[in-house]
């Protein structure tokens, strides 16, 4: 899917999300989790054009969690998607921004969760590229 979109929607996505990732760095600070952002941040990255005929406002609403999970994993796994290494980011990150004080690393349970929710992304990614006819982005692109 990602690769239907046009290159500069791509590089906007990519940025999007690996910003958004980054600020759940410093989640314990900020209270940003990936649930918080995509949360927030879903109704403006997918949403359903009013004119389109076989959706209704209930079932969108009925979906905005869906949406809302959607986006989530796709923050969590943003390095993964993109397929940038997360280590050097981090190292760069900190490198470029030395004023900013590391966060503490994520607790190893927390971690071991991290790679469950993968089978969980994978699963309703594919139910979005199923309803993909349903969902247009905000630039009204046709997926």
């Amino acid at each position: 899917m990602l690769q239907k979109l046009p290159p500069q929607n791509f590089d906007t996505l990519q940025f999007l999300l690996l910003h958004l990732n980054r600020v759940t760095w410093f989640e314990v600070d900020n209270l940003m989790t990936a649930s918080n952002l995509g949360a927030v941040i879903s109704p403006s990255m997918i949403w359903v054009h009013p004119a389109t005929p076989s959706c209704s406002s209930s079932s969108f609403l009925s979906d905005a969690h869906l949406m809302s999970k959607a986006v989530e994993l796709l923050i969590k796994n943003a390095f993964e998607v993109f397929n940038i290494d997360r280590a050097e980011d981090w190292r760069v990150f900190f490198q470029n921004y030395p004023d900013i004080e590391e966060p503490p690393a994520v607790d190893p349970e927390i971690e071991a969760h991290i790679g469950e929710s993968e089978g969980a992304f994978f699963r309703l990614f594919n139910f979005l590229i199923a309803q993909e006819h349903s969902f247009q982005t905000p630039v009204q692109l046709n997926w």
